[in-house]
């Protein structure tokens, strides 16, 4: 009895120290919190789906994985290393954010989702990360920005091609930009 004792409380102390590790982890970000967009907290209203189950053609709200691999190739998928790859057009309202410089250079990110628009969004149960994402065609987006400064501005777009990047450091979904709704 006593060593069953003690094998559960090695257990469980294992668990403790993996759960420590893999947090302490996710503090080493790629990109750094001072140039990363600033998503305000929102609750998590996404469509959660288990990643390590998850199969070509598999329906995730209006949306259909596309593909689906580790982010590194000889590793097996996880919530903590997966791409993730969308067809399925969803129009989305939130935060349009025009960075022109500094560590970010010259991109554009979607943030601050709306709760109507954060429904629609797929996320991998286990990614705890709010939903923001940058843009496989950025000058087209760029264009509704019209004097080239960083900018902020509320809208409504039509994306396709969403992308979830997920490893062990911060790293970037994606999509493709459609259209601006007026």
């Amino acid at each position: 009895m006593k060593k069953d004792l003690l094998k559960i409380i090695a257990v469980v102390l294992a668990v403790i120290v993996f759960i420590f590790v893999k947090n302490a982890l996710s503090f080493h970000t790629l990109i750094t919190p001072e140039s990363s967009p600033t998503p305000t907290e929102t609750p998590d209203l996404t469509i959660k789906f288990d990643v390590t189950k998850a199969k070509l053609g598999d329906k995730v709200g209006a949306m259909t994985i596309a593909s689906l691999n580790p982010f590194i190739s000889s590793n097996i998928i996880s919530s903590d290393d997966a791409v993730v790859k969308f067809k399925g057009r969803v129009t989305l309202t939130g935060e349009l954010y025009h960075s022109t410089g500094g560590e970010l250079g010259d991109d554009v990110f979607m943030q601050n989702l709306d709760p109507s628009s954060l429904a629609k969004m797929p996320s991998m149960i286990g990614d705890n990360r709010s939903i923001w994402f940058n843009f496989t065609n950025p000058n087209d987006v760029k264009k509704i920005f019209q004097n080239g400064q960083n900018n902020t501005k509320n809208v409504t777009i039509t994306i396709d091609n969403y992308t979830i990047v997920s490893f062990l450091r911060e790293v970037v979904n994606s999509a493709t930009f459609v259209s601006l709704i007026p």
